[in-house]
């Protein structure tokens, strides 16, 4: 999961093992005079996770600046002896800052930044629109052959209700999957062929003349899902270029693509200097004129 700024985190530590001191020695190496007391550190790091207790903090053997830490059934990681970080192991590792309020993951930060450079060259895909005013757009990275993608799709109206358009790409990893999608891809209305291919296993539908351009878009769903890592299907991409791997109900999806869109304009309106109403500060009383 990656994480997202927040007040608390509802995340559990769960380390695969120790770290490797030497791999986080930038963060690591910090001037002793700034170094927390144990119990400052352990306080600071049930400050900002749900439900969590730490049931022992220790200096890591061998150092001066890493704490390990015991959290019982939530697992065992890291944390700087500043407080200010704490690493997880897991599939990698996560570095997430509690030095503020909020906590975030600089690694989420790191991961999102790159997802945004990739987004940024995708071509758009075939596009399914709502009726009426567009929200946002939802973009999934698909495979024909899929059977959740196929549960997906059946949920699209769902989307599209809500005032989502549904953008589609292609990340062809089932076996057959390559050049029927190629095909669809082509066709003239994609969008009903996808549907066509997903629900009735058909590839009855007429293709463009041209195959130049639709090939073009179809070989950059390609690298980009390849650029992306992405391993599977159906993967979304948020607004905020958080990347959702496989299938959650369109109900749970859309709420969290309408949360990310309030997120967006609150903070819009906090760089503007606007209170959150978005009335207009009240003018400060002018002098007295004589």
């Amino acid at each position: 999961m990656v994480l997202t700024y927040m007040k608390k985190t509802n995340i559990k530590l769960l380390a695969a093992g120790i770290l490797s001191v030497s791999a986080f020695g930038a963060i690591a190496c910090q001037d002793d005079a700034k170094l927390k007391s144990v119990d400052e550190v352990k306080t600071n790091i049930e400050s900002h996770f749900d439900n969590l207790k730490v049931s022992s903090l220790e200096l890591l053997p061998g150092s001066t600046s890493l704490y390990a830490i015991d959290a019982g059934e939530s697992g065992k990681a890291l944390a700087t002896a500043d407080g200010k970080y704490v690493i997880v192991a897991k599939k990698g590792y996560n570095v997430i800052d509690i030095s503020g309020k909020d906590a975030f993951s600089l690694t989420a930060k790191k991961s999102q930044a790159n997802v945004a450079a990739v987004m940024s060259k995708l071509i758009k895909g075939p596009t399914a629109y709502p009726e009426g005013d567009i929200k946002g757009t939802i973009k999934v990275f698909t495979d024909v052959n899929c059977p959740v993608c196929k549960t997906f799709d059946k949920e699209v109206p769902k989307y599209l209700e809500a005032g989502y358009a549904v953008e589609y790409h292609a990340f062809p990893f089932k076996k057959g999957s390559m050049e029927a999608m190629r095909k669809i891809w082509c066709a003239k209305d994609p969008i009903k062929a996808i549907h066509k291919a997903k629900q009735e296993g058909s590839d009855d539908f007429e293709l463009v003349d041209n195959r130049g351009m639709c090939d073009i878009v179809y070989d950059n769903d390609i690298a980009s899902a390849k650029a992306l890592g992405l391993t599977g299907t159906p993967t979304i991409i948020f607004s905020d270029n958080e990347i959702l791997r496989g299938y959650l109900p369109a109900e749970k999806v859309i709420e969290m693509q309408d949360k990310k869109i309030i997120k967006n304009k609150v903070n819009q309106i906090q760089e503007m200097d606007l209170p959150l109403d978005g009335m207009p500060p009240k003018p400060s009383e002018a002098p007295n004129q004589k």
